[in-house]
């Protein structure tokens, strides 16, 4: 669901409520590994991190070498 990655990244608030209410994956990572909670939290949308949050995303820590 790299819809709703794009959507979060780029602050497209009706995308985003569209595809959270029509049940997205919020825990589909991206192939760099970026959640719609990483992106949200990068485009700095608070509203949508606590959004994202509620729906009780899987939560997991990325360590970079």
């Amino acid at each position: 669901m790299e819809d709703l990655i794009m959507a979060a990244l780029s602050g497209d608030d009706v995308r985003v409520s569209q595809l959270l209410d029509a049940g997205a994956d919020v825990n589909h990572a991206d192939e760099n590994g970026w959640t719609v909670l990483t992106s949200a939290a990068i485009a700095r949308r608070t509203r949508w991190v606590f959004r994202v949050v509620h729906k009780r995303p899987a939560c997991t820590t990325m360590l970079s070498r």
